[in-house]
């Protein structure tokens, strides 16, 4: 969990520091870091409930299905160039477990009261329930869920080019330290030993606030972190009532709303707020370890917070006023060497102790003013000089003019004597007793255990700062008490020679864990042998779980930040316990669950590497496949060796570069000059206005922006002209395109559409206003930037896409959108825009054996996938062959037999449609109650405090355009709905169970009727019987289909479950398996590789292509061609929804990130993706195999003009073969088996015997002879142009008939490995004979 609202104090004070993700604001990042834990919570709670226990829980292999399809998501997100690490976390330090023990036993504790709670209420009882406490190293689940990543690792290595060109480390849950740890300790060795680069990219994902704490002890800058975007607004607006419809999300690659967290824009930040300070010796590394060190006294996972010291109350603002305060008095900084300085630590916290007594009475004042609710929380504030007596007054804008004299020793002495007389003020001492005697059950007048206790919670910082700096100095350390001691009696601290000293010890086995952390309604995921040292009421550690235990919740508004007041596991006790099992008594999987493992690492193998290819068998055999050969490589992860004492030093990595300066499109401050001050404006980040202060960003103009005019826009010379590249989304640098320029005086500078020219005119200056008022208020309110003074606004295209390789701008939003000028930054190119080249297209040279390809040539095998087997260089001494040849194998996948009218819908699939009043008809209802009922029904709530309830079916939305698909239909010219004989059959359901509400709703005359339009008929009235109706009404509708069926926008073109189902059936139906083992021989240019970029894919690729990717409709069957997504290269399924440029398709295999389409479709199969990266094979109207032609002889026609060979069709050669270097059929086909000793796949295994065998049949034209006769000739241009469907015998027969002369000794006609091939191949052609006299008797008849 980290520290408790660390993250949005930060975010609300910092507020540039947050960007939306889209996909102009992607960085490039080298390496890409994933909590795991935090994505398998995430996945394993229901995704339309909202209620912390509810009633249906997904399977175990939904969960990790579901967890696949997230971590493939976040790839996909930020295409990593390097490095993935996936940490699961291991066993825990024993100062974390304590954590873990008490929201462990809480959560089982809350569940239980829930269930006893739902008896009572007789509410229903989930039929299958999902223990949480299960995600704990050592558990069954945990194993499996190792297991299963490392299959997804493979598969994605094996079958994904964006995952193939980076390395994959996958420290699973029997590595021990907690994952986000065991991510910075590979940062820390890797750095320390010198084993690193400099300006590296880093993104972390994970959900815990003290990641950032950690990505800022790393001392890198370009660092972000990824995590799911908070709206407190959708919380309060549900509360009171607010429902807004909206459309169901579609089922994207990317779903749901994410942000990043920039660690580079905070750094910049701080550095704003400390460089100004009346110091010589500042150094903001170093001012960075002071500011985490902070933060540990608001509390963290291993040490509670200090009694007075709340985020929520000011704490750390008040902190940081003291430390800026203390720093230039200090004479140096509360980290140095590592180390934490006792004095300076001393004189901090007694400065805070002297807010105690200020911050005490307030909250008893709120209290008072509470009137039985939860108080308010109080605002300590942070002018407190003359309390601190640090009355000196000087700030960020006038310190440059004098330094101020650090402290001398005497001085310090003298503090600390001041310090220690503070902490025994006689106001306070009443307080402090019954603080420590309620709490902590101490004696205040104990002084052995008061010091005790002091010395352990110094003790627990310097052990904290040790494990975020240097690793764990402890595994078996820990904090002994539920509160820390008041911040004023932390003086005295005399005795701290010895204290960062810590025992060298191992970290507890999983299970011992399991015996330390789980509660007794969890012992099931113990192993059998342990499960009665837990519940057995003799076991000796039957005290450890108390069935009822005690939640303080002092001075607590949220039921997750009380104290759970567990005992403490004796370690002794515990392990005594653990050893009295034998070891016999475990199986071989239990043991193996609780043994250390080491991390692996993973990588595409190389081409010349022997160990690999092994099979890997798939965790979910009723989904996904078998990776019949894996393309990865693992080998266990060896870090260097270094000191275990050494931490992360204050300073850089040499060769950084900041600011403007920083590698990529990473965000900075410093691409502006700027200026800060503090305010309490409200700034709204997280959907409600702060309460707290905020940094205030003031960009200042420079003199180019001063110096511009109207003539030098014209001309072109201001870096902000229009047809200029401009960054924007400051300090997020995003690429934009300036489309136009206004002034305030409303001259209008704009670009002409489809030239370089650039025109003027003259608009409403009110305009100018009404814009630059619009920004000014929301820039202030959301991101605490101040405009100032603007003179120019700015109007941009924002990029739309990017393409996923090179990174480059593919289209720009349609939308203009306007800035003031002074947050509008100039490219520079010479330092940006060095975007790192992740996966390059695919050449010739960079082919391997094994990758997958699309063959996209004429004839049956159009759009199949293959394996590439070899390729062929042209030999420096034919000069005839001027393309890259290679050698496929098709894979054993099912296809189609397809016809035109396969798809077309039969009578008994047509739906029915009845119109509003047709079906009030047959409800013998009226059309208001229908039109009602099918939509939204609130009603009004039985008690005061209570939200109201939505009782309609929700199948249509008139004002929004919104339906359910298949149970209604939005008719355009008369905007009216029809529904089917579905929603008509849910519609009789309803009446019959519940008819009280048609009778309600009947009650109103006409569609006209205002009185339910009235506020104070807002809500329908259910009568006395509501509080029991409603919750059977909610029930029964959750139940129905409906529920899980999305809610669409008009303008998409989406087929119905049932639809879908009735295709899949015939798909089934029809489905052949085709063998694998079949050979051919063709040109680079019939193949698709997936990685191509996207313009250069268009622009070389065949005619047909860009067609069939073009006026794709619904039924039609098409080829994913994108080797770099969610979906396998090569994947052939049916398109079944199209909204604008997406496409639903439903795959004829599952794969780990496919979806159900909001249940229409089976699970795993369904995606939606982009027109660009499908391929359409087959139309549901005409088939694109007729005419290909065509489509390849235009395409010839536009290579030559780049410089490629001609290609002419039958009609248009002469008798002798031109030179074809592009031909657009495979050489030959091997479609019977090889057999040994003589293969006819030998061919191409060597080079210059197949080139010269090519360069004979295709393109050689002294080797045909001139007189043939025209009929031979069109029949071996036939066969040469068409290999796959004609005899394969004559084309061996011409090549060795017409060309022996030339043609390789070895294959004499006469060898007897000639006689033995021909043989063989020979009985193809009685097999073809056959089949042509069959289809010839039956076009007779």
């Amino acid at each position: 969990m980290g520290v408790p609202k660390f993250y949005r104090w930060v975010s609300e004070r910092y507020p540039l520091t947050l960007h939306k993700v889209v996909p102009s604001v992607v960085p490039d990042v080298d390496n890409f870091y994933l909590d795991a834990n935090g994505i398998l919570h995430n996945c394993a709670r229901p995704k339309d409930s909202q209620e912390p226990f509810p009633c249906q829980y997904p399977s175990e292999e939904e969960i990790f299905l579901e967890t696949f399809n997230y971590i493939d998501m976040l790839f996909s997100m930020i295409r990593p160039k390097r490095l993935v690490y996936i940490a699961i976390d291991g066993v825990a330090p024993r100062a974390k477990m304590n954590q873990q023990r008490a929201r462990r036993f809480r959560t089982a504790t809350d569940r239980t009261k829930e269930m006893e709670n739902r008896l009572q209420q007789g509410k229903p009882i989930p039929q299958r329930w999902f223990d949480s406490n299960c995600i704990t190293p050592g558990t069954r689940f945990m194993a499996r869920f190792s297991e299963a990543l490392e299959y997804l690792v493979h598969k994605k290595i094996t079958e994904d080019k964006s995952w193939a060109s980076v390395k994959v480390i996958l420290s699973t849950t029997n590595a021990p330290g907690e994952g986000e740890h065991k991510i910075i300790e590979y940062i820390r060795r890797k750095k320390l030993s010198g084993d690193w680069e400099a300006n590296l990219s880093h993104c972390l994902y994970g959900l815990d606030a003290d990641l950032i704490m950690l990505s800022l002890v790393t001392h890198e800058p370009h660092f972000i972190l990824l995590r799911e975007r908070t709206d407190l607004s959708k919380l309060f607006a549900s509360k009171k009532g607010n429902f807004g419809v909206e459309a169901t999300p579609l089922d994207r690659c990317i779903s749901g709303e994410f942000e990043f967290f920039s660690i580079g824009v905070l750094r910049e930040y701080l550095d704003r707020e400390f460089c100004k300070l009346p110091i010589t010796f500042y150094n903001l590394e170093n001012c960075i370890h002071d500011f985490i060190f902070m933060c540990f006294l608001v509390g963290n996972d291993f040490l509670p917070q200090l009694p007075t010291l709340n985020i929520a109350e000011g704490a750390l603002d008040t902190m940081l006023t003291l430390y800026k305060k203390l720093l230039p008095l200090f004479g140096g900084y509360l980290i140095e060497n590592g180390n934490i300085v006792m004095e300076r630590l001393e004189i901090f916290l007694s400065k805070l102790g002297l807010l105690e007594r200020l911050t005490i009475n307030r909250r008893l004042e709120a209290i008072a003013q509470s009137k039985g609710r939860p108080p308010r929380m109080v605002d300590i504030g942070t002018g407190h000089d003359g309390l601190w007596g640090l009355e000196n007054d000087y700030s960020n804008e006038n310190a440059e003019d004098y330094v101020i004299e650090p402290w001398t020793k005497e001085d310090i002495d003298q503090l600390l004597n001041e310090a220690y007389l503070a902490s025994t003020d006689p106001l306070m001492e009443s307080i402090k007793q019954s603080y420590y005697r309620d709490k902590l059950h101490i004696d205040r007048e104990n002084k052995d255990s008061l010091e005790q206790l002091k010395f352990t919670y110094i003790k627990g910082l310097i052990w904290t700062w040790k494990y975020y700096c240097s690793g764990c100095p402890s595994w078996r350390w820990y904090y002994p008490y539920h509160y820390a001691p008041m911040a004023s009696d932390l003086v005295g601290l005399n005795w701290t020679t010895n204290i960062s000293d810590f025992s060298v010890s191992e970290p507890f086995l999983p299970f011992q864990q399991l015996l330390a952390v789980l509660p007794p309604q969890s012992a099931w995921c113990l192993p059998t042998a342990l499960q009665r040292l837990m519940i057995d009421k003799s076991s000796p550690i039957h005290s450890f779980y108390p069935s009822e235990f005690e939640v303080d919740m002092d001075g607590k508004r949220n039921s997750w930040e009380g104290v759970v007041k567990l005992p403490f596991v004796d370690e002794a006790i515990l392990l005594k316990a653990y050893y009295s099992i034998p070891n016999e008594a475990f199986s071989e999987e239990e043991r193996r669950r609780n043994a250390c493992q080491q991390t692996m690492i993973y990588r595409r193998h190389n081409r010349n590497e022997k160990n690999f290819g092994r099979k890997i068998q798939s965790p979910f055999p009723n989904h996904l496949r078998d990776i019949e050969e894996t393309a990865a490589v693992c080998e266990p992860l060896n870090l260097p060796v270094i000191d275990s004492y050494l931490g992360f030093e204050p300073q850089l990595f040499p060769g950084t570069c900041l600011g403007a300066s920083s590698p990529g499109n990473y965000p900075t401050l410093k691409t502006l000059s700027f200026s800060i001050y503090y305010a309490k404006i409200g700034v709204n980040v997280f959907g409600i206005p702060s309460k707290r202060e905020t940094v205030i960003v003031k960009p200042q103009a420079n003199q180019d922006e001063k110096m511009t005019t109207l003539n030098i826009l014209m001309n072109g010379q201001a870096f902000y002209s229009p047809g200029k590249r401009v960054l924007v989304e400051y300090p997020w640098r995003c690429e934009a395109l300036v489309w136009s320029v206004i002034v305030r005086t409303g001259e209008k500078v704009f670009k002409l559409p489809g030239t370089s020219e650039l025109s003027k005119e003259t608009v409403d200056p009110n305009f100018f206003s009404i814009q630059l008022e619009q920004f000014r208020k929301q820039a202030l309110s959301t991101s605490a930037l101040d405009i100032g003074e603007v003179e120019f606004l700015v109007g941009v295209h924002l990029c739309d896409k990017r393409d996923p390789s090179s990174g480059a701008i593919v289209s720009y939003c349609n939308e203009e959108v306007w800035l003031p000028v002074c947050v509008v930054v100039p490219i520079d190119f010479s330092t940006r825009m060095n975007r790192r080249q992740g996966y390059i297209t695919s050449t010739i040279s960079e082919l391997n054996k094994g990758d997958w390809v699309v063959y996209i040539g004429e004839g049956p095998h159009f759009g199949r996938t293959a394996a590439v087997v070899s390729h062929i260089k042209r030999p420096k001494n034919d000069s005839h062959l001027n393309s890259n040849w290679v050698k496929i194998k098709f894979l054993n996948q099912r296809t189609l037999e397809w016809n035109e009218t396969k798809m077309a819908t039969t009578k008994d699939e047509e739906v029915t449609w009845f119109s509003l009043s047709q079906t009030a008809e047959l409800l013998k209802s009226t059309p208001f109650a229908v039109s009602r009922i099918t939509s939204s029904v609130f009603v009004k709530p039985y008690k005061s405090n209570d939200r109201p309830e939505d009782i309609g079916l929700r199948l249509k939305f008139v004002s929004k355009s919104l339906y359910v698909p298949g149970y209604c239909r939005l008719l355009t010219p008369s905007n009216s709905y029809e529904f089917s004989q579905l929603a008509v059959q849910v519609l009789f359901q309803y009446k019959q169970k519940f008819p009280q509400v048609f009778e309600i709703l009947e009650s109103y005359d006409n569609l006209h009727d205002t009185s339910f339009q009235t506020s104070g008929s807002k809500y329908i009235d259910m009568g006395a019987d509501s509080e029991i109706l409603i919750p059977r009404i909610k029930e029964w509708l959750h139940s129905l289909e409906i529920a899980k069926l999305p809610l669409l926008h008009s303008s998409s073109e989406v087929m119905s479950k049932e639809e879908i189902a009735n295709v899949e059936q015939k798909l089934k139906r029809d489905h052949i398996q085709t063998q694998s083992g079949e050979f051919l021989v063709v040109p680079r240019e019939l193949l698709l590789f997936g990685d191509e970029h996207e313009k250069q894919r268009n622009k070389t690729n065949l005619a047909c292509i860009q067609r069939l990717k073009e006026n794709v409709c619904l039924r039609d069957r098409v080829v994913n061609i994108s080797a770099t997504g969610p979906v396998p290269f090569g994947f052939q399924g049916t398109v079944v929804g199209i909204h604008g440029t997406e496409l639903e398709v439903v795959f004829d295999e599952p794969f780990p990130a496919g979806t159900d389409l909001h249940h229409r479709c089976p699970a795993y199969r369904g995606k939606m993706l982009s027109r660009n990266t499908v391929l359409k094979l087959h139309s549901s109207k005409i088939s694109p195999l007729k005419n290909r032609s065509r489509d390849l002889l235009s395409f010839s026609k536009e290579s030559s003009r780049s410089g490629h060979g001609i290609m002419l069709n039958s009609h248009q050669r002469s008798k002798r073969i031109m030179n074809v270097q592009t031909p657009r059929k495979p050489l030959f086909l091997n479609v019977s088996k090889p057999r040994k000793p003589f293969r006819a796949d030998s061919l191409v295994e060597n080079d210059s015997q197949l080139t010269n065998d090519l360069s004979k049949l295709c393109l050689n034209d002294n080797s045909v002879q001139n007189g043939f006769e025209m009929r031979e000739k069109d029949v071996c241009t036939k066969e040469m142009t068409a290999p796959d469907i004609s005899d394969p015998v004559k084309i061996w027969e011409k090549l060795q008939e017409k060309e022996c002369q030339v043609v390789q000794p070895k294959l004499n006609p006469k060898s007897q490995e000639y006689r033995k091939f021909y043989q063989r191949v020979y009985k193809w052609r009685p097999v073809q004979q056959q089949t042509m006299q069959m289809k010839e008797s039956k076009n007779c008849s």
